[in-house]
């Protein structure tokens, strides 16, 4: 019997008891006043059995991802923050896989938009979440002009481009996929580049190879 009262204990809020879930109001006091919460995800993003908590909120000038890890007493601290720009499109989507992935979607732009996928990942020995992989597509949301795909494994160093060519119908038209390498150190979130950025670096560098034309 005195077995089950602990494990009765334990399952009414014993010492093992999981932590509740953090309101809103407290995921507040992270942000600057006036913000308001725009998308969060509940999931173990540490890798030590607790649920964590990520949450993008809008500050008014920007959108801001701030990571709250929960400690073994309960407490909660912020582990990682991140600002991504107000594109006009939406605030940014988040979720979390079953391995503790955290995944934030935004779409930037106008009628010429850039969609980003950004991946993070826990680093035990930083203590921080890191960037582990990022895809950008830039394309024309009215099919106005081609569009162009990146997709960059930050482990490996691999890197996907595609050009999406239009046809004479209007319909885009998948082009070889081009495989390289950019290699770069540990990214952690605070660090993470821009998806618009990175397809314009891209397109840049590609438009140099062949004298201009980005074809």
């Amino acid at each position: 019997m005195r077995t089950i009262a602990m494990f009765a204990s334990l399952l009414t809020g014993g010492a093992l008891a999981a932590p509740a879930v953090a309101e809103d109001g407290d995921l507040l006091a992270h942000l600057p006043p006036g913000s308001r919460i725009e998308a969060r995800v509940d999931a173990d993003l540490t890798a030590d059995g607790r649920a964590d908590t990520a949450f993008v909120g809008d500050t008014g000038s920007a959108y801001e991802l701030v990571v709250l890890a929960t400690r073994a007493d309960g407490s909660r601290g912020v582990v990682g923050r991140e600002t991504f720009e107000m594109g006009g499109l939406g605030p940014p989507a988040l979720r979390a896989t079953r391995k503790g992935v955290l995944i934030l979607e935004e779409l930037v732009g106008g009628t010429t938009a850039t969609q980003g996928t950004y991946r993070y990942r826990w680093d035990p020995a930083r203590g921080a979440l890191r960037l582990i992989g990022l895809d950008a597509t830039f394309y024309s949301r009215t099919n106005a002009h081609d569009a162009f795909e990146l997709s960059w494994n930050l482990l490996t160093g691999a890197l996907i481009a595609r050009r999406r060519a239009l046809d004479e119908g209007g319909a885009y038209v998948d082009r070889p996929e081009e495989r390289g390498v950019r290699r770069s150190g540990p990214v952690l979130l605070g660090d993470t580049p821009d998806a618009a950025t990175l397809v314009e670096a891209e397109l840049a560098a590609r438009s140099a190879r062949t004298g201009g034309d980005r074809d």
